[in-house]
């Protein structure tokens, strides 16, 4: 059952000042079908609309900090989920996640380092 809420019109969300709201909420629908889907570069775009229509919320952080993940974007991983954890001081869960995406960061360092050997150029 569709209530009226979701019958309002653009107009009428524009006067009651919830059209950044309503806005924010068609910009994470996109996001997760994106990601659903694996198009993780269109997601990251509606991601970036929605993180810019709501600047206070942790969500789009938390949710850009996923895909980046998903992209073994680590250190930008790390960034949105500093910021969800500013945002979101109190949650044991985002302080949990944060810790998680260090430690793989932290990893993905010592494998490179592991795996990497340097030698000079000659001539």
């Amino acid at each position: 059952m569709v209530t009226k809420t979701a019958h309002r019109t653009l107009d009428d969300l524009a006067l009651i000042g919830q059209l950044p709201a309503a806005a924010g909420v068609a910009e994470r629908a996109l996001a997760l079908v994106y990601a659903d889907q694996g198009q993780l570069p269109q997601a990251l775009d509606h991601l970036h609309s929605w993180q810019r229509l709501a600047p206070n919320d942790a969500e789009p952080h938390r949710a850009l900090a996923q895909v980046y993940l998903q992209l073994t974007r680590i250190p930008d991983a790390l960034t949105e989920q500093t910021l969800v954890v500013q945002l979101n001081p109190t949650s044991a869960s985002d302080w949990n996640d944060l810790g998680v995406m260090a430690i793989w960061g932290v990893a993905g360092v010592l494998i490179a380092l592991r795996r990497w050997q340097w030698a000079p150029r000659r001539g």
